[in-house]
């Protein structure tokens, strides 16, 4: 059998690429040891600058990696795959790479639903409750405040919004489904979509400067404790960690690299 050619990711860490990067090493832990089986290698490609990723957009990004202008882009040269929309991204792993259906159990009519719905719903609504980065966010920013002085605004419409009904409805999932994960007692892949979205409502938002965690201990006790569970999760901590501060023992394995991503050829 031919060698499978490594996959590429474009990434920047914290931003929705590493929900990308976390599942991809999920992948990496359940099937490093199988017989008959090879994951492909991940070139992990970051993007240092990220003002300057964010000003400076080249004809080569836009055109042969991601129209939208960001990250992700997962490039596999093994099917001649160029994706750019990280819930996708995610499942086109799972469909390709999860050849046991570890992560999601693609036979469980009602797991491979509820994936699906939860995916869909993060991508749609739950990432933009507190993004301010795409480019008709940035458009319309930059029309009301000038581009040289655009500012981080979350809208109070949004934290009703969570706090009535999002985290109200995942709250009683978890105790629906018996906890202590969204599908009941094992670690799935629709963890990981939703876990990125937990990142963004706590650790980005009291990264910016005199925010405050989305996450309330009296009102969501059973997401504050999720939360904390998954975060404990190896392949979490080195997804959501600074590319320089990953343990050598990711690279010695030669199943990851990580190389300083360019917006030119």
């Amino acid at each position: 059998m031919a060698s499978l050619q490594s996959i590429h990711l474009y990434h920047i860490p914290g931003f929705r690429s590493t929900r990308v990067l976390w599942l991809y090493l999920e992948l990496q832990k359940l099937y490093e040891n199988k017989l008959g089986f090879t994951l492909p290698s991940l070139i992990v490609q970051e993007f240092k600058d990220v003002t300057k990723f964010r000003n400076e957009k080249s004809k080569f990004y836009l055109e042969d990696c991601n129209p939208n202008g960001k990250v992700p882009t997962l490039v596999d040269p093994n099917k001649d795959v160029v994706m750019w929309e990280s819930c996708a991204c995610c499942l086109y792993l799972l469909e390709t790479y999860d050849i046991d259906g570890v992560m999601l159990d693609r036979v469980n009519p009602k797991e491979r639903s509820l994936y699906h719905q939860l995916a869909f719903y993060s991508s749609g609504t739950l990432d933009n409750l507190t993004s301010t980065s795409s480019p008709v966010q940035r458009a319309v920013l930059a029309l009301q405040q000038g581009p040289a002085n655009m500012k981080v605004v979350l809208k109070k419409e949004n934290k009703v919004s969570w706090d009535t009904i999002i985290a109200p409805y995942y709250e009683q999932l978890l105790l629906q489904n018996g906890g202590p994960y969204l599908v009941g007692q094992n670690f799935k892949a629709i963890d990981v979509i939703f876990g990125h979205d937990l990142y963004g409502l706590h650790e980005k938002l009291i990264a910016r400067g005199g925010g405050k965690s989305w996450l309330n201990r009296e009102m969501h006790p059973q997401l504050c404790a999720y939360h904390e569970r998954i975060s404990e999760r190896d392949a979490y901590k080195i997804a959501f960690a600074q590319t320089d501060t990953w343990p050598q023992t990711l690279f010695d394995s030669g199943r990851v690299t990580c190389v300083a991503a360019s917006l030119w050829k």
